[in-house]
């Protein structure tokens, strides 16, 4: 059997790891278009029509390259055939074994058998085209497809200049590309933490309204009150409050001995005193005029006045 990296007509043969390498390749050839390319600016745009310049370079060269190896291995293959061919007939003609066979096929039977790197070479040809073509296909393919990508931004730069003519400016919108942060080193972030906790202490940050909300107490409702304000069901499985500690009891000491001289003053001296108790007299203390006395004069002379307003 012929080595199907290199036949014996000097063509390199076509493997399937070629193939796959190929497909591979022509998978990633592929630009995606904006919904709104004014929004990003002519700078983004114009990376697009270069990058669909620069796939369909390369499948230009994959086409020329898949092109001219298929044309060596056609050559190849037609050449491995015509030797074949005159090599059964030579068998047919001039071998003494070939030409005992009984029948036409058993003559071809072993002019095959005496053949077989002939065989094998042709057939390894015949393989390698197919592959060729096969892949030549999609090559075509891809580049139709990005002719067509071609076409829609030269369509989208004719709709940008027409936007503009309305009115409209470029932008300087920024894509938001997906970023998997999953795998980023826990390092990258510590530059900005770090610079977060200089500036946290180069400001003072006022903080009077958050004092304030946690300096002012909270109001008091009765029981009645929250009972109604929550409702019946939700004070039903409410959860019970905390008991309050009870007080402890306040000592008070007992008050002093009041001074019954301060409290009672006397109103005789001591001899008065003592002669009481002996059994003498006891001058009696002079009185200060009673209220009703002074009363009873105002009375009298009011009754003389009008005695005299009723005499003629």
């Amino acid at each position: 059997m012929a080595d199907p990296t290199d036949t014996a007509s000097g063509v390199p043969a076509f493997t399937q790891e070629d193939a796959d390498r190929i497909y591979s390749e022509l998978v990633a050839l592929q630009v995606d278009l904006d919904a709104d390319p004014l929004a990003y600016g002519p700078k983004r745009l114009n990376g697009k029509v270069s990058e669909v310049r620069m796939m369909l370079s390369r499948c230009e060269r994959l086409y020329l390259d898949i092109s001219q190896k298929l044309h060596a291995v056609r050559r190849a293959r037609r050449r491995a055939e015509t030797d074949l061919d005159l090599s059964k007939k030579n068998l047919f003609a001039n071998d003494p074994e070939t030409r005992a066979g009984r029948s036409v096929g058993d003559r071809e039977a072993i002019a095959t058998g005496k053949l077989l790197e002939k065989v094998h070479l042709s057939h390894d040809l015949e393989v390698s085209e197919t592959d060729l073509e096969a892949v030549l296909t999609v090559v075509k393919a891809k580049r139709t497809d990005l002719k067509d990508t071609e076409g829609r931004l030269r369509d989208q730069i004719r709709l940008c200049a027409e936007e503009i003519g309305l009115g409209a400016r470029w932008g300087s919108k920024v894509p938001h590309p997906t970023v998997d942060l999953s795998h980023s080193p826990a390092n990258d972030i510590q530059p900005a933490l770090d610079a977060i906790a200089r500036l946290e202490g180069e400001f003072a940050l006022p903080q009077l309204a958050e004092e304030e909300a946690a300096a002012e107490p909270t109001p008091f409702q009765p029981a009645d009150e929250e009972e109604a304000l929550l409702g019946s069901d939700v004070a039903a499985h409410a959860l019970p409050l905390a008991e309050e500690p009870t007080p402890r009891p306040v000592v008070v000491p007992p008050p002093a001995d009041p001074d019954l001289t301060q409290a009672l003053p006397s109103t005789a001296d001591g001899a008065d005193v003592d002669a009481f108790l002996s059994g003498g007299d006891v001058a009696p203390a002079t009185k200060p005029p009673k209220s009703h006395d002074v009363a009873a004069a105002s009375f009298d002379n009011l009754d003389t006045i009008l005695d005299g307003f009723e005499q003629p």
